[in-house]
């Protein structure tokens, strides 16, 4: 048996240079057997693992700074260390990916989203003539209307970013939509025979058990109507999620609307006529989501009423009044300049990690569960607020069209991640439009 003895914590080695650590821990990491999609979704978890480090850093107990810069303590000098060797494995990543040859669309949209973002990150531009040329290679062709330009035109404004893509999601109803349609469709016929037979029996004072196992027993009647139910429930559960995410485009919008249809005409006749069906009924929940997602285009609620000027009543759909509600009644966002708004829009992103850094440590969440405490309801919805901010600035941003080309550069930075991140490829080749305008302006 071979005894040791424990390491004395007081006897560190000197800890090597952050950078040099940092390199010398990427290099060792061989990402060439991975495809370009797990490389896009590494590149997103140490893109988020770094921002998350930074988070610390900006904490009391990981800085000791008492004069005009910045000094960590020893806590932040391990957190830095931890942040470079983490943001050095993303940098690697996206060199990775840029190098590969996309074997297919997906493939060169993440490549190309991924170097964009990259790109913003080290540079804080897209004046680098590949990532243009790029740019124009995969996403140069105009949209074939104009749907594109109006999303940009008037965006839907922003919490915290959805886990799922509503575009994605809306795709996947439209899929389980249509083959409930079909089922309707399919089970018209056996129906009819099976009402048939039920109102034979009621004229001769039935239905009787022996009535009912009879109709049931019709051939196609049961395996017709399971068809329906299934794909009914399928399509049933995509809309309620659905529903129940924030809006964030009107294709997004367009979405959620089409998500109500099966809650209104449940015998699936939209096209057919413009009114339910004696059996069918309005699922107030399903239009109330939708009113509500409508109101939030024009930033208005149900009244009418302005939700910048401040909190709904505590009576409304059983909420209670939002604190934060009036954070944006200070800003007037259309008298600040192009440079001005950009950077409200990076402070705000900043203290927006921030407040969701505090949110997931252990002091804001209650013994052994996964909801958030006082303390952490509080950061939360103090997030929620500045990703408020993030999308009016973003918001504003889009309206305008300024002509300076600075300005129209700064713009262009300020819109880029907020394009890339939703992941709406229409929309996407409208930026990619702009941006090709303006490199031959």
């Amino acid at each position: 048996m071979t005894s040791g003895t424990k390491p004395d914590p007081k006897a560190v080695p000197d800890a090597p240079d952050a950078r040099a650590f940092a390199v010398e821990q990427a290099a060792l990491i061989d990402l060439s057997a991975l495809s370009v999609t797990q490389l896009g979704a590494l590149f997103d978890r140490f893109d988020a693992a770094s921002n998350a480090w930074c988070t610390e850093l900006h904490l009391p107990y990981a800085n000791g700074s008492k004069g005009e810069f910045r000094v960590n303590t020893a806590a932040g000098d391990l957190l830095e260390r931890e942040q470079e060797r983490v943001a050095e494995i993303r940098d690697r990543i996206a060199a990775e990916i840029d190098r590969r040859q996309p074997a297919n669309e997906r493939d060169a949209n993440t490549q190309l989203e991924t170097l964009i973002r990259h790109e913003l990150m080290c540079n804080g531009d897209l004046r680098d003539p590949a990532i243009r040329a790029r740019i124009e290679a995969t996403w140069g062709v105009a949209p074939t209307s104009d749907a594109a330009a109006e999303s940009m035109a008037h965006p839907m404004p922003t919490g915290p970013e959805p886990t799922t893509s509503l575009l994605a999601m809306g795709r996947e109803f439209d899929t389980a939509h249509a083959t409930w349609r079909k089922a309707v469709e399919a089970n018209r016929e056996p129906n009819q025979r099976f009402t048939a037979l039920i109102e034979a029996a009621k004229a001769r004072g039935g239905p009787s058990k022996a009535d009912l196992q009879a109709a049931y027993a019709l051939p196609g009647v049961s395996d017709a109507r399971d068809i329906e139910e299934k794909a009914f429930e399928t399509a049933g559960e995509l809309s309620l999620t659905i529903l129940k995410l924030p809006a964030r485009t009107l294709g997004d919008l367009a979405v959620q609307a089409r998500a109500v249809i099966p809650h209104v005409w449940a015998q699936g006749a939209y096209e057919e006529d413009g009114l339910p069906d004696a059996d069918e009924n309005i699922d107030k929940e399903a239009v109330r989501s939708l009113i509500e997602s409508c109101c939030a285009v024009a930033s208005v609620d149900w009244r009418g009423s302005s939700v910048m000027a401040g909190a709904a009543s505590a009576t409304d759909h059983g909420r209670k009044p939002d604190p934060f509600g009036n954070i944006f009644a200070g800003i007037d966002f259309s008298a600040m300049s192009m440079r001005t708004l950009d950077t409200l829009r990076e402070h705000a992103v900043v203290l927006s990690d921030i407040s969701y850094g505090l949110a997931a440590q252990p002091r804001s969440r209650p013994d052994d569960e996964n909801q958030t405490n006082e303390a952490g309801d509080f950061v939360v919805r103090l997030a929620e607020a500045l990703g408020g901010v993030v999308s009016r600035c973003v918001d504003e941003a889009r309206r305008r069209q300024p002509d300076s080309v600075t300005d129209r550069e700064i713009r262009i930075r300020t819109l880029a991640l907020a394009t890339v991140e939703n992941g709406d490829a229409a929309e996407t080749r409208a930026f990619a439009r702009e941006l090709l305008a303006l490199v031959d302006a």
